[in-house]
């Protein structure tokens, strides 16, 4: 039976569908006789095995079975068989980026990309679909597996899905690397709820009087609720995630970049430079290095000063043998 012959069937509200199949009676069959004896055909498997099969494949070759919507709500379930059938095929060497190359194939339509500058890039070729992630070409030695999945599912998914999927690309991630990484998702009440505490104690139009800068922004949940994103600077560990939040038009206007702050360069810095990031006064920034960060012991003065030799290119003092070693 053709879906678009069941569809009138299954929203006639007159019928009165049982909890269970074993609820179905005389009425029920009453009701739904005109649309399955008008339409169903019936194939006989010891007979019409090969005519049932070649009518299912012209079915979906000509979209006539609807395919399952890819949403939030079963992402994961998605993402797990389309591992399964697709992407172990692949030879992907580091297992987090199959959920790159996994957002590839799904916001693509068959033909051309539904998203632009993801991380990954898909290519139909005339020998099969070909995946382009960091310079590097994967392709599949068979395409029965991915036929076979997206003759399971529809894609793309719907437009106001897409950026929320992509926001959950965290939640894809092996398990030990979301624990390394940190990369758990902040549902949005949480971010209204912390907004609701910065407005607390910031006071009105914090936004246009301060600088933000979240270091961890993963694909910028914390910001979806900003509205001055021109005060706004956002890094993360992952490249890939740099990407997916520069490809979100609700961040344009914000800095974006990687950055790994736990194993930052901010010595680097003078403190000039360090009083304009954090919004200190430079006599400020002086008390706070010179309490929390400078030790005033002899290794650091020899380091410092093996640091200024290298760079002068020849030797300001003389060691102690002590020193030496």
């Amino acid at each position: 039976m053709s879906t678009e012959k069941a569809l009138p069937l299954l929203d006639d509200r007159t019928i009165v569908w049982p909890k269970s199949g074993s609820g179905a009676g005389a009425e029920l069959a009453a009701q739904i006789a005109p649309y399955v004896q008008t339409h169903i055909v019936e194939y006989e498997i010891a007979h019409d095995e090969d005519a049932f099969i070649r009518a299912i494949k012209d079915a979906i070759r000509e979209h006539r079975i609807i395919r399952t919507s890819i949403t939030p709500d079963n992402l994961r379930q998605v993402f797990d068989r389309w591992v399964d059938l697709i992407g172990n095929e692949l030879g992907v060497a580091n297992p987090s980026d199959l959920a790159v190359l996994f957002f590839a194939d799904i916001m693509h339509d068959g033909d051309r990309e539904a998203m632009n500058n993801l991380p990954a890039r898909l290519l139909m070729t005339a020998s099969g679909p070909t995946f382009l992630l960091n310079g590097q070409t994967y392709e599949l030695a068979s395409k029965r597996g991915y036929n076979n999945f997206w003759a399971i599912y529809h894609r793309p998914p719907e437009q106001k899905h897409r950026h929320y999927l992509l926001e959950r690309r965290d939640s894809l991630l092996p398990v030990d690397e979301q624990k390394f990484k940190g990369a758990y998702y902040t549902p949005l009440h949480i971010v209204d709820k912390a907004y609701d505490q910065i407005l607390a104690t910031l006071g009105p139009n914090w936004q246009d009087r301060y600088l933000v800068w979240d270091m961890c922004a993963g694909v910028g949940n914390l910001e979806a609720k900003h509205s001055n994103l021109r005060n706004v600077f956002m890094s993360t560990l992952d490249q890939a995630d740099v990407t997916i939040m520069k490809s979100n038009p609700a961040f344009a206007g914000a800095e974006i970049f990687q950055y790994d702050y736990l194993n930052d360069d901010v010595t680097d810095c003078n403190e000039a430079e360090i009083a304009t990031i954090t919004g200190h006064s430079l006599r400020d920034v002086g008390a706070i290095l010179d309490g929390h960060y400078l030790k005033r012991d002899h290794s650091l003065a020899v380091s410092a000063i093996k640091k200024l030799e290298a760079r002068a290119g020849f030797p300001t003092f003389f060691p102690t043998k002590a020193e030496r070693t």
